[in-house]
């Protein structure tokens, strides 16, 4: 059975996760892995102290988050048995992106909530995954009827559209999408009618281009687009199209 990893952190909507998990088991036959890390940076302990080198800090303020965090890992759990689902949470403590890894190993889809501000834990993920993510935008993930395909034609995009065609083999139509795109050749719509998937093309051109093409993708159910490469904060700085898609789109993004 494939299986999606659902990653809850201390301020994720639960019951987005819960509902976008759920359709996506209802639908495609997915197992859920939930999982809760108690983030060892956020909890007074960092790697000098476990070399043996004490630090000092307010033992009471962390007591205090440490209980506050104990209340909010029952709430999951309580709310993981009002929605039916039968599997266990997961409850680590660690570096996420360490403990993230390893139950990657056993499971097809990496999904969380997408934050407005890119958290280090979501920095960490986006330059080292190794399988799709799912990072769900304002909604909860409740169709597949209303796909976009961000592309400019490179090789990041049509990675991320291969995964998606494997993952999801019964979606039959998408919409591509870009933005000032000035080419003869396009070739991941080739690929994709190739495939007998039904496609539609727009290119994004002249007086608020960017402003159209931005309101398209947040008409969507879930953009699919290219990976960023490692240099995440370079492409930061230099304001890269991969960054602003998912700074600036409210939609659920997928990154394969």
């Amino acid at each position: 059975m494939r299986k999606i990893l659902v990653l809850f952190e201390f301020d994720s909507n639960i019951d987005k996760l819960l509902e976008s998990a759920l359709f996506i088991k209802n639908n495609y036959g997915f197992g859920i892995i939930p999982l809760y890390i108690k983030d060892i940076r956020k909890n007074g302990i960092t790697p000098p102290m476990l070399q043996g080198v004490a630090l000092t800090f307010n033992d009471a303020y962390t007591i205090q988050q440490d209980e506050i965090e104990n209340q909010r890992v029952e709430e999951l759990k309580k709310r993981l048995k009002e929605f039916n689902i039968k599997e266990e949470l997961n409850l680590e403590f660690g570096f996420p992106w360490d403990i993230i890894k390893e139950y990657l190993k056993e499971a097809d889809i990496l999904m969380f909530e997408k934050e407005e501000m890119i958290t280090e834990t979501t920095i960490s993920i986006l330059k080292n995954h190794f399988k799709p993510i799912i990072m769900l935008g304002e909604s909860s993930l409740k169709s597949f009827n209303n796909l976009v395909v961000s592309s400019d034609d490179g090789v990041k995009i049509n990675k991320s559209v291969f995964e998606f065609l494997n993952i999801f083999p019964t979606v039959a139509k998408y919409d591509i999408c870009s933005l000032n795109f000035d080419s003869d050749e396009n070739t991941i719509l080739s690929y994709m009618k190739d495939r007998d998937k039904e496609i539609e093309w727009f290119n994004f051109e002249g007086e608020e281009a960017e402003k159209r093409y931005y309101e398209r993708l947040n008409s969507s159910d879930m953009v699919i687009m290219g990976n960023l490469s490692r240099g995440y904060l370079f492409e930061k700085i230099t304001g890269r199209k991969g960054v602003n898609i998912l700074e600036k789109t409210t939609s659920a993004v997928f990154i394969g």
